[in-house]
């Protein structure tokens, strides 16, 4: 199930990144010719749509619940193996003690 997931959020990334690049592929297509040849000063400033603060915060948040995430994976797989080792410890016991 975990791995369906993350397969699918890996395909979701890569063609989200795809097209990006076409369609940046798309806005370099001219000739020079096209293109100004001088500097044009733009009036005003441009505004920002989204703010970095946040999103920024956002990607921290995503790193740390994808890291804790993984510390408890590895905490459950450790925690099956150490009652793996427990019942085969038993086992043998037992075997050894009815020989």
């Amino acid at each position: 199930m975990l791995r369906r997931m993350a397969l699918w959020a890996a395909l979701a990334w890569f063609s989200a990144a795809g097209g990006v690049a076409l369609a940046q592929e798309g806005q370099a297509a001219g000739t020079a010719d096209d293109r100004a040849a001088s500097f044009q000063a733009v009036s005003g400033g441009t505004k920002e749509d989204i703010a970095g603060g946040p999103l920024m915060l956002i990607a921290y948040a995503a790193v740390w619940i994808v890291v804790f995430g993984y510390v408890y994976r590895i905490n459950r797989l450790q925690r099956g193996v150490e009652a793996n080792v427990e019942r085969l410890e038993r086992s043998i016991a037992r075997q050894g003690s009815s020989v």
